[in-house]
């Protein structure tokens, strides 16, 4: 899944549905302005959020730094975010594309970036 806002390009969030488990993650996040403006960064944040109809958004994944007294080394492109696999629930079962989104949010601002699918693939059991 891919998606831009104001400021930044997350790509390549996965999502792989099993029978028996989901794996979510490995995105690649870009920040599209200048350097300079995140160069003294103390804190950064971001969360995958997902629609389950009937049960409303559910934070899937979530990571960050911080720092103390010095800033975070935030690289204008940061590749595989992290993921989170585990057993599949029924809600996790029944989601479709539409039901997808994801949200980056920072400290001076909160972006939502709509993701969109790059690609779809199911396997049959």
């Amino acid at each position: 899944m891919n998606g831009q806002s104001e400021h930044w390009n997350v790509h390549n969030y996965t999502i792989v549905k099993t029978g028996k488990t989901i794996w979510r993650g490995s995105a690649g996040l870009t920040y599209l302005g200048e350097e300079s403006e995140i160069a003294n960064s103390d804190f950064f944040y971001y969360q995958f959020v997902e629609n389950h109809p009937g049960s409303g958004l559910k934070t899937v994944l979530t990571g960050g730094e911080s720092a103390r007294g010095g800033t975070v080394n935030l690289p204008l492109q940061l590749e595989r975010l992290g993921s989170i696999s585990g057993p599949i629930t029924d809600a996790e079962r029944k989601l479709i594309k539409p039901d997808l989104n994801g949200y980056s949010r920072g400290e001076r601002h909160y972006e939502k970036v709509e993701l969109s699918i790059k690609a779809a693939l199911e396997r049959r059991p």
